[in-house]
This record gives structure tokens, C-alpha cells and sequence, in this order.
């Protein structure tokens, strides 16, 4: 019989394959390498093809697609309940090949190149951030056991290092010192760098531009968006709302009845703060018409009117 959906175990060099037909029976388990994958795939007639969302499913969905295949990824918390005893690459593929055929699976959207190249710049900068964050902590901490204190924050830094040009130090305490405020102002050039590259790219996207509208939204979240989310159809008023008018919470029932959770953001990682703070201004704002403190406190027949102003607001 014709295979009908396929479970592919994605990895470095060894993957794996389960298929079934259109009744659940068993018609093909293979291990392959990396360069036996996409030949073996172009043999098979088009089907449905599940995987486990990681750093190379997006990379193999585009490949996968453009043989003629309905690709569809999923992250991996969703596909754990469907694995049986002995993890092993053979039970990771039947039982993606098996979540990939539930009705009630969320999916995630294949991002493009141009999608995961804004994204990389985005995670970059997140991880620059930190770095400088560790490195600053660092040169406080070191300075500190020579009596210099200087409060926190990074504008203080330039403070900090007049302070130690100011103090008679050991040769090699100053010495080290200076490498690492020398190490800080490479940072925060690569950061100012990355931070223009978003601004060019923001500027250039309508989508983006249109985000900018929301209180609260400026150009670093309103050029994430749309690449972790794809288009502007998944950022419609129902996204806003859900996500914005109030803060999102993991839900969690007692005894059946609903306990509020930590507020989350899941899939948007180095989107956390923007969010955040995009949260705050619109809590902190509620008699302003058109935000989402306006919502909360609505009747039904007002909140569809702000419902149509919204999707006014953000139509292509």
C-alpha cells in the first residue's frame, strides 16, 4: 500500500524514518545517513511528513517541501506522550509518525531563510547582551576588592574605569582591568552594530513598521514578530488581545478550579522583555480608548467595536 504519513528523526549524521498507511499499518522503517535522506524521500510519492522542531527541522521542511511533501513540525513536549519504552531513533520516529496524525496537534510554521536570518541576528544580540552582562558583573565584582564600588547598570561602566584610572593599583590588576573595559567597548560596538542591522531591516518591512503602532512596541520587537510568528495574519487582533490585554499565564486547575500561573512566554524566548513591557503599558493605561484596558472592562457589544478597530488598524 501507498505510504500516507511518514515520522522522520532528524539528527546530525544518522536519521531515521517510519511510515505508515492510511490505516496505521507499518510500510517502511529505515535508517539513513545524512546524504541518503533527501534521495530516498524524492522516491516515496508525496505525503504527509512530521517532525520535531529543532535548530535543522526548518532547514529540512524547505528541502523536504520542495520535493512535493507536506512537511509539518512539532515541538518536542508534544511528541514525548507518544513514545513508547527504550528511547531509541526508531521509537522517537514512530512516534512523531504517530503525533503527526492527531487531530489536535499544534504545529508549528516553517520560517523561510529570510525569517531565520533576521532571527540570527536577533538571538545574537541576545547573546552578546549577556555576555556584556557577565563581563560587567565581572569588572564590578573584581574592582569591589579594591574598594571600588560603583553602582549597578551599564552606564556606570565609563564611571567605573575613570574610577580606576584615578586609584594607584598593581601593575597587574591594572593591566587586566584594562583589558577587559577594552573587551566591553568591542561588545557594545558588535551590539551597536547588530541593533543598526535590525533598524535597517525594520524600516525596510511594512509589517514591522505597522507593530510599531502598538504602545509599547518598538522596532527590536516589532522586527521579531513577524519572524517568529510569519505573517500579519497571525498577529490579528486575537493574538494581540489574548497576549496582551492580559498577561499570559500557564493554566493550572486544583480540585477544578483554575489557579493562575507564571506569566510565560513560550516560543518567544528573547522576545520576553518586549513583551513584558508591551503588557505594562497597556495595564497601565485603561481609560485610553482603543487599548487593552479599554477591553477589560467593556461590555460584549464594545469590545467587537474595538475588535474592528484593531483589525482596521493592522490591515494590510
Amino acid at each position: 500500500m501507498a505510504i500516507v504519513t511518514m515520522g522522520l528523526d532528524l539528527a546530525k549524521t544518522i536519521f531515521q524514518i517510519h511510515a505508515v498507511d492510511e490505516i496505521g499499518n507499518v510500510i517502511l522503517r529505515k535508517r539513513l545517513t545524512r546524504s541518503q535522506v533527501l534521495p530516498t524521500l524524492k522516491k516515496i510519492d508525496p505525503c504527509l511528513v512530521g517532525m520535531e522542531a529543532c535548530c535543522s527541522s526548518h532547514h529540512w521542511a524547505r528541502e523536504i517541501e520542495a520535493l512535493g511533501h507536506e512537511v509539518k513540525l512539532m515541538p518536542a513536549q508534544y511528541v514525548k506522550p507518544y513514545m513508547k519504552r527504550n528511547k531509541t531513533d526508531a521509537a522517537d520516529a514512530e512516534a512523531i509518525c504517530e503525533a503527526v496524525r492527531r487531530p489536535t496537534m499544534r504545529f508549528i510554521p516553517i520560517k523561510s531563510r529570510e525569517q531565520q536570518a533576521v532571527l540570527l541576528q536577533h538571538r545574537s544580540r541576545e547573546l552578546l547582551v549577556k555576555q556584556r552582562t557577565m563581563l560587567v558583573n565581572a569588572v564590578r565584582s573584581y574592582c569591589m576588592e579594591f574598594g571600588l564600588v560603583m553602582a549597578k547598570g551599564i552606564h556606570n561602566v565609563s564611571k567605573l574605569k575613570q574610577a580606576v584610572g584615578q586609584i594607584s593599583l598593581p601593575t597587574a590588576a591594572t593591566d587586566v582591568l584594562g583589558l577587559m573595559f577594552t573587551q566591553l567597548e568591542a561588545m557594545n560596538e558588535k551590539i551597536d552594530t547588530l541593533e543598526e542591522r535590525i533598524h535597517v531591516w525594520h524600516r525596510q518591512n511594512d509589517t514591522s513598521k505597522r507593530l510599531t503602532r502598538i504602545p509599547g512596541v518598538g522596532p527590536l520587537t516589532a522586527s521579531a514578530m513577524p519572524s517568529v510568528l510569519g505573517l500579519l495574519d497571525l498577529l490579528r487582533p486575537g493574538w494581540v488581545l489574548r497576549h496582551a490585554s492580559a498577561h499570559p499565564e500557564e493554566k493550572e486547575f486544583r480540585a477544578g478550579f483554575p489557579k493562575g500561573g507564571m506569566a510565560t512566554y513560550v516560543g518567544f524566548w528573547f522576545m520576553e522583555d518586549g513583551l513584558s513591557f508591551v503588557c505594562d503599558v497597556m495595564s497601565s493605561q485603561p481609560h485610553r480608548p482603543g487599548l487593552m484596558g479599554c477591553w477589560q472592562t467593556s461590555t460584549p457589544a464594545r469590545q467587537e467595536n474595538i475588535k474592528r478597530s484593531w483589525e482596521c488598524r493592522f490591515a494590510p
